[in-house]
């Protein structure tokens, strides 16, 4: 599998026959304490569907046998000039081929045309999580995405609120600049996003 031989196709109502295995990839790749409720996508799929919630994308990545082989979802955000990718993944079978890297830079292709600051998102703490095994997979997603082009934001404390379902988790922050930007700019920028859930604790850095 190459970047050539994938497709991408966003859903955008709840009616879509893609919509089953785009939640039941997202329901297999992601640990609870991660996971918003399903109901919360189909909520935003309805809106969508009346016209509501149009900066809100659901990304689906398919194969030439027009097999689902990873989601993405991201938002642009209204009151600040940046995206955030809530989610992305690939499905175990095609793990390891470009396909995570391909749909990665295909959202950041649909981002540059907007002008946006940069694209954020969360990664687990390698020292959040329970086990060895966990701890190396938090690992290889930073350098994962830091191969394409994210850095991990430093000098901060963060808790992830995927909502009343999960208590808040302490999660790192990386940034993917769209334009030049310094850490401050970096840090001001996911204040405006995550708002109280962010705070300040040493001096920033992007690494």
């Amino acid at each position: 599998m190459n970047f050539h031989s994938l497709s991408f196709v966003e859903i955008k109502d709840i009616s879509d026959d893609l919509l089953l295995p785009w939640l039941d990839l997202y329901e297999t790749s992601f640990p609870p304490r991660g996971k918003m409720l399903v109901s919360v996508f189909l909520k935003m799929l309805k809106e969508k569907a009346k016209k509501a919630a149009q900066n809100t994308f659901f990304l689906a990545a398919m194969d030439v046998q027009d097999n689902l082989v990873g989601l993405a979802l991201y938002e642009v955000s209204e009151r600040c000039p940046v995206a955030y990718l809530i989610y992305l993944a690939v499905a175990g079978e095609a793990r390891n081929r470009g396909v995570g890297s391909a749909l990665y830079n295909e959202i950041i292709r649909r981002l540059l045309p907007l002008r946006l600051k940069a694209m954020l998102f969360e990664v687990e703490r390698p020292d959040e999580v329970g086990t060895q095994e966990e701890r190396t997979l938090a690992e290889r997603r930073i350098r994962f995405y830091r191969r394409q082009g994210g850095f991990l934001m430093g000098g901060i404390h963060y808790l992830q609120d995927v909502g009343h379902n999960q208590p808040p988790m302490p999660m790192h922050i990386m940034v993917h600049p769209l334009m030049p930007c310094t850490p401050e700019e970096a840090f001001a920028l996911a204040e405006c996003l995550f708002g109280g859930n962010i705070s300040r604790t040493g001096t920033i850095t992007l690494e």
